[in-house]
């Protein structure tokens, strides 16, 4: 059995993604922001989905990255998103309570590609407003590429290619009938900007 981001006991390979680690790098990204566009004051909102505990993680991570990297930052409003429907009314709510918000942490592609959305409406895409998430779809991707509110999405291993190519490997291993030296083996985290976005984008 080979287990996708799960720890599955009965599993023989398990696949996994740090959250922490990966709520922690999108902070940074945010942070690293904040100092650099907006002299290290803004007002955050963070989009998470804390029901799952997956999730909760990563989105502890965000705001741990955040109120660590730029102290002077203040975190005005949290609320759960994990598609972009949810990620649009929760934005347009965000914006109504505190239109000056300038950077948005999400746990996933769903919520910011839905808050990117609310803010274009919003017309609130400025040169000093991002969105900073993970899973790197290409609408996000798109998003990057056109300037738009999403700055930085982490992907998971790499484009789709890589990661069949990873996936094969594993099973190839696990048919092969040689012992696992270690089952729990961790995925890559990469971060996509529009420096590299167009090695992600699908051509």
């Amino acid at each position: 059995v080979l287990a996708w981001d799960d720890n599955l006991e009965n599993a023989d390979l398990c696949w996994l993604i740090d959250n922490h680690k990966l709520g922690y790098l999108i902070g940074e990204y945010a942070a690293k922001w904040i100092n650099e566009k907006l002299g290290g004051k803004a007002k955050v909102a963070i989009l998470n989905y804390p029901q799952l505990p997956i999730l909760l993680q990563r989105g502890n991570g965000i705001k741990e990255a955040i109120t660590k990297g730029a102290p002077n930052a203040k975190i005005v409003a949290e609320t759960s998103a994990i598609n972009p429907a949810e990620g649009i009314s929760k934005m347009e709510t965000i914006f109504q309570s505190n239109p000056n918000v300038k950077v948005v942490g999400c746990i996933g592609a769903g919520g910011s590609v839905g808050a990117n959305e609310s803010a274009k409406a919003a017309n609130k895409i400025t040169d000093d407003f991002g969105i900073f998430a993970a899973d790197a779809t290409q609408p996000e991707l798109l998003a990057i590429k056109n300037n738009e509110g999403i700055r930085m999405s982490v992907t998971i291993t790499g484009t789709n290619k890589v990661i069949a190519e990873k996936v094969w490997e594993m099973v190839e291993q696990l048919a092969s009938g040689k012992p696992i030296e270690k089952k729990e083996v961790y995925r890559e985290m990469i971060p996509v900007t529009k420096e590299n976005v167009d090695e992600y984008l699908t051509k």
